[in-house]
């Protein structure tokens, strides 16, 4: 049974998350690239901050996490469970992080890819991003990564 990006909207996560959002970092993330479970509390917690999560009934299947500065909007952390890779979560979260900064009137959206998965770099191409700059050693010593640029129309001034 494969589950429809119509099925579930992006919703905030709340604190009694924290256990599957550390499931899924566990999951989705070499022990080097996981976040603690102290910073993936401080994101739920922070005003700066924003951790949205895609679900299945009760079950958490995809979360991303958004840092919020003045002019920019960075897509810090995005995961899918594996049994739901490859049916178009990822993608619907990053739509809604262009979607959040909209709403934020930010019109600078940014994030880091592995510079060697070249899967997800086509989907934020995709998606209207383009390579910005090369970060050698990002992840680590010959762990290199990209950081990849949005600009969004300007949004209307509130």
């Amino acid at each position: 049974m494969s589950l429809s990006v119509n099925e579930t909207s992006p919703e905030p996560a709340r604190l009694k998350d924290l256990e599957a959002l550390m499931a899924l970092e566990e999951s989705c993330f070499a022990p080097e690239r996981r976040e603690s479970r102290g910073s993936v509390r401080r994101s739920l917690l922070s005003p700066c901050q924003e951790v949205w999560v895609l679900r299945r009934g009760d079950r958490l299947t995809a979360a991303m996490t958004l840092r919020i500065f003045r002019k920019t909007l960075r897509l810090y952390s995005l995961a899918v469970s594996a049994e739901f890779r490859g049916r178009g979560l990822g993608e619907q979260l990053v739509r809604h992080a262009a979607l959040r900064a909209g709403d934020l009137h930010i019109s600078r959206l940014t994030l880091e890819v592995d510079a060697g998965d070249e899967r997800l770099q086509g989907l934020y191409l995709r998606l209207g991003y383009h390579c910005h700059q090369s970060l050698p050693d990002y992840y680590g010593p010959g762990l290199a990564a990209y950081r990849y640029i949005q600009i969004l129309s300007p949004p209307p001034t509130p």
